[in-house]
């Protein structure tokens, strides 16, 4: 059976409708949310017409979402290099690449080949995506404003690369495998809102100071607005006197860092590994 755009635009519309509303913006408020719900139908619409001419071809549903992680990629060199050309061609790749996003798991689930690997190949692409963007634009800053950014740079892959805490996931994972360990939060706790908060809260290790972690990593998210209007500055800063990049680069720098000392005190202090799992003798029946 062949399925057509309209047909595929709202599969993926029905697919990603509710991800959106979870997120807490209103698709029918066109005053307070004029360009997500711009990019939430240029998602939907480019992602359909990819994924009517990927169904007539025999690549594979974990194929495009490694090509979404290689297009992050590809997007941090171009804009890393000193040329309008570049530049305006990563301002490109920035805008679209999510595209692919938003097309390989109704590719997946139309050939009914879901996987755990594609499921993990996912956000890990929006990671490689974002090291990209924040990498690129590192070196975009330098070409600009002065080679001492360049110094700056390597925080950003080390705060992600060095963080306690997702060393501390990796690390348990294995051990998980290993030694055949339970997920603390796995064993049945009390519905409701007031339970689901208390294990996010355990599970995270901020407890009351959890809203101020989420202001911290909130303000520079990894949407494609915040990326949206960050290439906006960039390409008017190629055409005009505007000169601000500097500025995001270096918040962006201090976010991340910060982010890195918050990881290393909550999970270097102690206990919150601890929480995450219990051995096969502290298991309940």
């Amino acid at each position: 059976m062949t399925l057509s755009i309209k047909e595929l635009r709202e599969d993926i519309y029905s697919r990603n409708i509710k991800v959106i509303q979870d997120m807490g913006i209103d698709l029918t408020d066109l005053k307070r949310n004029p360009y997500s719900i711009f990019k939430f139908h240029f998602y939907i619409w480019s992602g359909a017409i990819l994924l009517y001419f990927l169904l007539k071809t025999k690549i594979q549903p974990n194929t495009v979402t490694k090509a979404y992680a290689i297009a992050g990629l590809l997007g941090g060199v171009l804009l890393s290099i000193p040329t309008e050309p570049t530049i305006l061609a990563a301002i490109f790749v920035f805008f679209t690449y999510s595209t692919l996003d938003w097309c390989d798991g109704t590719l997946a689930r139309i050939r009914n080949q879901r996987s755990l690997t594609g499921h993990v190949l996912d956000p890990y692409g929006s990671v490689v995506g974002a090291l990209g963007f924040q990498i690129g634009l590192g070196f975009y800053v330098a070409s600009r404003n002065g080679d001492m950014y360049l110094y700056l740079i390597p925080l950003i892959p080390f705060c992600s690369a060095a963080s306690l805490k997702y060393f501390a996931d990796r690390f348990l994972f294995n051990e998980l495998v290993a030694r055949k360990l339970t997920l603390a939060n796995e064993t049945p706790v009390a519905k409701g809102a007031g339970a689901a908060t208390s294990q996010a809260e355990s599970a995270t290790g901020m407890g009351k100071y959890r809203i101020y972690y989420d202001m911290l990593t909130s303000w520079f998210e990894e949407r494609s607005r915040t990326v949206d209007f960050v290439c906006l500055l960039i390409l008017l800063e190629l055409y005009t006197e505007l000169n601000v990049t500097w500025i995001v680069f270096l918040l962006k720098v201090l976010q991340q860092f910060a982010i890195f000392l918050v990881h290393f005190y909550v999970v270097g202090r102690g206990g919150w590994v601890e929480s995450q799992v219990k051995s096969p003798t502290d298991r309940t029946s």
